[in-house]
């Protein structure tokens, strides 16, 4: 329904924000330059913690404004973690009522995104591709297997998933947005991970915590939250 073109009347000019919440959790916003959009808020955000920030040239982050690209890289090992999709249309999509993000991770182990029925707690586990649905709707069943083409709602859901590196590391990701979206994973041959994130409104508000042990990034997220 979209045609993708600058004269399209959903097309939204992006804002881009970039802000250190932690030297491990970078805070990625991208909105509507030209009007207010519907977002949901964290508050309290690390309470009671003394957080040191860093600078963002410290945190491995940089960016291309047309087509709208990015990836960070681990300031100790300098390798990529995470990044948009290199695609000739780039891999953001901003309407007034479709969003879409596409972005890659090294490695395809990948945890989370709330009450999932998966072996070994992974995410499409044994498959190459996934679909899952993300838009609470308080029913006990069905069981979100990723099954495509998705739609199952869950008794609820949180759009926050991990993804263990190569190294035995993991890093953190959530999406914070309270519209019905899809989290489509599709996992590479060579061992990488696509992951697109389809939304129906708001922004793209997404928190990204930097590689650690497990138990580092989940306490993160929860001082986070």
């Amino acid at each position: 329904p979209y045609s993708e073109t600058e004269n399209d009347p959903e097309l939204m000019k992006a804002k881009v924000i970039i802000e250190s919440m932690d030297s491990k959790v970078l805070h990625l916003i991208i909105n509507n330059a030209t009007g207010p959009r519907w977002e949901a808020k964290l508050f309290n955000q690390f309470p009671g913690k003394s957080y040191k920030k860093a600078l963002i040239e410290d945190m491995g982050f940089s960016f291309v404004p047309d087509p709208f690209m990015f990836k960070i890289e681990d300031p100790e090992t300098h390798e990529t973690f995470i990044s948009t999709l290199n695609t000739t249309n780039g891999s953001l999509k901003f309407y007034d009522r479709y969003i879409e993000l596409g972005l890659w991770y090294p490695n395809k182990r990948i945890f989370g995104l709330g009450q999932r029925s998966t072996a070994d707690f992974e995410l499409c586990h044994n498959r190459d591709y996934c679909c899952y649905t993300i838009f609470g709707k308080d029913v006990g069943n069905p069981l979100d297997t990723g099954e495509p083409p998705g739609g199952k709602q869950t008794y609820g859901s949180h759009p926050f998933y991990m993804i263990q590196l190569k190294n035995g590391k993991f890093i953190g990701v959530i999406l914070l947005n309270s519209n019905a979206q899809d989290a489509i994973i599709q996992k590479r041959k060579n061992d990488e991970l696509n992951v697109y994130h389809k939304l129906v409104g708001g922004i793209i508000d997404l928190y990204v915590f930097y590689p650690c042990t497990a138990d580092c990034v989940l306490k993160l997220y929860h001082d986070l939250i």
